[in-house]
């Protein structure tokens, strides 16, 4: 029986989350959409878009060279450039009147897959930490047949 209530927390937990991923998406709702269709190949042209746009950034990686501090600065500074104009810009040009029933359905969709995927990484940090602490030898072998 305890089971179950436990189960029913993690449920509870985990509505919790995707509520307030929802609420802190909400800028990128629009952007979020045709991203996820790109990334999900749903269109049959999507593998060659995604190939040419890592083909470019590569491309011109190598072309500039930048050292390491660099390119992790200017990554820095895209993130929080496209982190700042996103939801400012989609707030002017997308239309809060056009957002339908299907498309909240596919951003729930996506905030629920996000939330999963955290989920996941988190019962296997814990997992990973709990046998760390309990069988060392077992993650020395572990690491080692992973390097």
């Amino acid at each position: 029986m305890a089971d179950v209530s436990g189960d029913n927390r993690k449920q509870e937990k985990s509505k919790d989350r995707v509520r307030v991923l929802k609420h802190n998406l909400e800028g990128w709702r629009e952007v979020l959409l045709p991203v996820n269709s790109l990334l999900m190949w749903e269109r049959p042209y999507d593998p060659g878009l995604l190939i040419g746009a890592i083909l470019i950034v590569f491309l011109s990686l190598w072309y500039v060279d930048p050292s390491v501090l660099t390119t992790f600065s200017l990554l820095g500074i895209v993130v929080c450039v496209i982190d700042y104009l996103v939801p400012t810009l989609s707030a002017n040009f997308f239309d809060s009147e056009k957002w339908t029933a299907s498309k909240e359905r596919k951003y729930e969709d996506i905030c629920k897959g996000i939330v999963k995927t955290w989920e996941y990484f988190e019962a296997f940090h814990l997992t990973m930490s709990h046998l760390k602490e309990n069988k060392p030898k077992i993650v020395v072998l572990l690491k080692t047949k992973l390097i």
